[in-house]
């Protein structure tokens, strides 16, 4: 039990003297912040840190009351920080200080206070930098969001002598690092970091603009220099580090392939800082971070840029191809013949299909008029979906020529004219309307999109068309009935019976052969029959 123990001691000391940070105090959390400001004494109240100069940087707690002057985050008018609001990166302790103030009152320079005005943070480090060897140096800095004016050229001076004066004057040096840009951001720590080489042995850190007023960029945050009378660029300031510079290998995923209109999560490690950009827009800078979703439409090469405390600068690129488009589509839309379906099937090639009414079979049978849609995979495992419309449901055919009929003179046969195919009996085929010129028998078949159907009508000649004259109704199955032949079947027409005095001793309306004269007695009685166009005056002698 005491080796493994005696081991991950070992280990985590070995890690933590290879990152030692060289900035004791780092985040001023050993400061006791006093209440006021302390105009007069360029010592901190606490550990390790100095003011380099007669001017007057801060140190600001969150734990001071709220009437004290450096209590954080501000309430204005009551604390000097009320340019901001910020709370301290770590712990509860954090600093502030003028890297450039500029066009002071006249009062002011009677004071004594100099053009430009600047404050600065000073420390002795942990151990000296040893010769030649390379060091990571980095602190994060934040604008207050009450402060209208921003600045460049914050730096980190180290020196083998303390930096230090007794006036207000700025202090000029050739710092090792050196923030070339503005610094805008009101919400945000912002890292400055960088890495040199000693070539001392440097014992002290400075913290401060160093570098002449003509060669310092001062702006208003629209990024437009001031020409008022009296403004300061006020930064806060947490987490100072000076560390022996160890590079990391960058790391990133290989190239891959996406679905087309498919994104992909691509991800790098290594390196303290990430950036992505691409083969085509190297110097555009897409994001910032291990991490970049994308969304290509084509297939793109991307540049993953890493370095650590920026140096040591790597890139490596990954691909991300889209696969080929594959065919789907369940076709064009469509119709269902009348008590038939439509069989949509899942197209070739692909797999995993599940339709609209939640089925997963290869195949989905449809009765009705509606919306109908199927997603599938392909070889890719992409996603694809199609819809087809069941438009109408398209009757089956018919037609109906009509009852057979005794013809007199021409008559013209009509069918629906919504039909695609007409096949008179004749085998005419222009037209879904035939003129009948004769007695005879005429057929029509039509056909459309879901078969076919036809229907025959007899037209039956007047000359055919027999009447008896005689009824003997003694039931020996000879002209028992009064029966007319000649005439469609089961069609009947009109028939009234008269005597000799003309008077009506029957009548029927649908005279279907079944009259007898059983209720007349024997003699000669006229007739008057008729069917469709064809009428009949006579006599019929009745014989008992």
């Amino acid at each position: 039990m005491n080796k493994p123990l005696g081991f991950l001691l070992f280990f985590l000391l070995t890690v933590t003297i290879q990152a030692q940070n060289l900035v004791p105090n780092s985040s001023f959390e050993l400061c006791n912040s006093q209440c006021t400001l302390n105009e007069n004494n360029n010592v901190f109240d606490g550990q390790n840190w100095k003011r380099s100069n007669a001017n007057t940087s801060d140190i600001y707690s969150t734990l001071l009351p709220v009437s004290c002057q450096m209590r954080m985050p501000a309430i204005a008018p009551l604390n000097i920080g009320y340019l901001g609001e910020q709370l301290p990166r770590t712990g509860n302790v954090l600093g502030g200080f003028i890297n450039e103030g500029r066009l002071w009152t006249p009062r002011d320079t009677l004071y004594g206070y100099p053009h430009p005005y600047r404050e600065y943070f000073s420390t002795a480090l942990s151990s000296p930098l040893e010769i030649g060897k390379t060091y990571c140096a980095s602190m994060y800095v934040s604008l207050p969001g009450n402060n209208d004016h921003c600045s460049n050229n914050i730096g980190m001076y180290f020196s083998d002598t303390v930096v230090a004066t007794s006036n207000y004057k700025a202090i000029y040096a050739n710092p090792q690092l050196i923030e070339k840009k503005v610094i805008k951001d009101t919400v945000n720590w912002v890292l400055i970091s960088g890495c040199f080489v000693a070539d001392k042995a440097f014992d002290y850190l400075t913290i401060g603009n160093f570098l002449p007023m003509n060669s310092t960029l001062f702006q208003n945050r629209s990024g437009m220099y001031t020409s008022m009378n009296y403004f300061i660029s006020y930064y806060y300031l947490e987490d100072i580090s000076v560390e022996e510079f160890t590079p990391h290998a960058l790391v990133t995923m290989k190239d891959t392939a996406i679905c087309a209109g498919g994104s992909i999560r691509l991800v790098a490690s290594g390196p303290d800082h990430i950036w992505w950009s691409t083969v085509n827009e190297p110097n555009d800078t897409l994001a910032e971070g291990n991490e970049l979703t994308v969304s290509p439409d084509v297939s793109t090469t991307y540049i993953v840029h890493g370095f650590d405390c920026k140096c040591s600068v790597e890139s490596k690129t990954i691909q991300v191809d889209i696969y080929p488009l594959s065919n789907f589509s369940l076709g064009a839309d469509t119709a269902v013949c009348e008590h038939a379906y439509a069989d949509l099937y899942l197209p070739s090639g692909f797999t995993n299909p599940i339709w609209s009414d939640g089925t997963t079979r290869n195949n989905l049978p449809v009765f009705e008029t509606g919306i109908y849609w199927l997603k599938a995979n392909d070889v890719y495992g992409c996603e694809y979906s199609d819809t087809l419309v069941i438009t109408n449901i398209i009757p089956l055919p018919k037609v109906d020529l009509g009852p057979d009929f005794v013809f007199c003179e021409p008559v013209l046969l009509r069918a629906d004219a919504k039909y695609k195919k007409y096949i008179w009996q004749n085998q005419t085929t222009a037209s879904s309307i035939y003129t009948v010129n004769n007695a005879g028998e005429y057929t029509l078949a039509i056909t459309n999109e879901c078969g076919y159907a036809s229907d025959t009508l007899s037209v039956y000649a007047p000359q055919n068309i027999f009447i008896p004259n005689l009824i003997t109704p003694n039931e020996d199955g000879m002209n028992d009935y009064f029966q007319i032949q000649g005439l469609p079947i089961n069609q009947y027409g009109l028939l009234k019976v008269y005597n000799n005095w003309g008077q009506l001793v029957y009548e029927n309306n649908n005279y279907n052969n079944s009259w007898n004269a059983s209720e007349l007695s024997s003699g000669v009685y006229y007739y008057f029959y008729s069917f469709d166009c064809f009428e009949s005056k006579s006599w019929v002698q009745v014989v008992k």
